[in-house]
Order: structure tokens, then sequence, then C-alpha cells
């Protein structure tokens, strides 16, 4: 009789990963080793205040990892400090916990750890253990942001307009930098918001030099 095959996908790159077990001979899951310098910690991880953490975020269904600077974390939410490329900081994004497949953390002897950590700031912006508090912050602050939903090469830019119970109005932008359509996004569809990034902030500033930011005020 041939032994049943149980595939299972790895944890942290996703790939379907086998092993025969040698007492039984059936095939049974095996998780590929993490690189070098990383170890997975537990959504539930205790932060130490005193000590930077620099992490890589899977979220479902994302092919690119999402790396920064730990900042805190809530019942809802992990907020870090972008590092997009290298030893650079720039931006924050608020990741919800509802698609986060697994976090791993950068090994400490890191060159990258060692660059960031001597400019690493720590900054707190609102509670993050709902959706609400998040989402009331960046309106009443009028934050400009990004938007990630369920594809990664799709994101949204704009402007929060109203909250409900379950969604909010977001006024989006085009790629041309005009304001769309107003439009209505489930909180629970969000995988995750960025803010305060070299990005959003050259667009704020052109929507504002050439008066496009007049017509979210509508």
């Amino acid at each position: 009789m041939q032994p049943k095959v149980v595939l299972k996908r790895c944890e942290f790159c996703q790939k379907v990963v086998l092993k025969r077990c040698e007492f039984c001979q059936k095939v049974v899951p095996k998780m590929c080793e993490l690189p070098r310098g990383k170890k997975v910690m537990s959504l539930e991880y205790d932060i130490n205040n005193d000590v930077m953490e620099i992490v890589d975020i899977k979220i479902c269904r994302y092919q690119s990892l999402l790396r920064g600077a730990l900042v805190s974390q809530g019942q809802q939410w992990i907020l870090i400090e972008d590092n997009p490329v290298d030893y650079v900081l720039d931006g924050y994004s608020f990741i919800n916990k509802k698609y986060v497949k697994h976090v791993s953390l950068c090994g400490h002897e890191s060159i990258t750890y060692k660059i960031i950590s001597q400019k690493y700031q720590k900054r707190d912006f609102c509670k993050l253990d709902n959706y609400f508090e998040l989402i009331d912050y960046l309106r009443n602050n009028n934050l400009l942001i990004t938007i990630g939903l369920s594809k990664q090469e799709s994101i949204l830019v704009g402007h929060i307009k109203k909250i409900n119970s379950v969604s909010f109005k977001f006024h989006p932008l085009s790629v041309t930098l005009k304001y769309l359509d107003v439009m209505d996004i489930r909180y629970d569809q969000i995988r995750f918001i960025n803010i305060n990034s070299d990005y959003l902030s050259s667009i704020s500033n052109y929507l504002t030099k050439t008066g496009e930011e007049q017509f979210n005020l509508l």
C-alpha cells in the first residue's frame, strides 16, 4: 500500500514541502529553513520598548514581504516604520493582523539592523486595538494615505471622507492625480495602510500647489 501524500505549504515561503516519516514511511510536511539571521515571532510577541526590532511581515496572497522597524502592535494592527530599501526609513504602515501569515525578525548582527537602530526614533499615533480608532484618527487628521487591499499590485491613494459602522467612504486619486468618485471600503478588506511616506508627501505637495486639493474638501 502506497503512503498517502499529505501536501502542506511552508508558513514562511508558501512552497509545498514534504518529507517521508522515518517511522511509518508516510509523507509528512516539512517546514523549510528560514533565511539565516531570521526567526519566527508570534503575533502575541511581547515588544521590548527598549530594543528596536526589524521585522519582515508576510501578508496572505502577497508575494513580497513588508519590512520595517517594529513600532508597536495592538489587537488589530501592527505598526512598522517602513524600510523599503537598504538603510532607508520612509513612512509608516499599519498592517491588519487578520491577514498576517507570520512575522520574522532580522538578526541584530546584520548590518541593516546596526545602521537603522542608530537613527530609529519611536513614535506612536493612536491605539491599534480596532479598526474604528485608526480610521477615525486618519480622517480627523485629513491624512493622504495609501491602502493595500487583496492584490499587492493594486493600491489606492486618497483621503477618508466618512466613517460608518463596518465601512468608510474613501476619496481616491487617479494615476493622473485627479480625484475620482467616492467609494465604499469595508474595514475587513484592508491589508495595510501607509502614511507619511516621501511618495505621499510629494503627491500632497503637488495637490496643494495645483489647487486639486480643494476638490477633496467638497
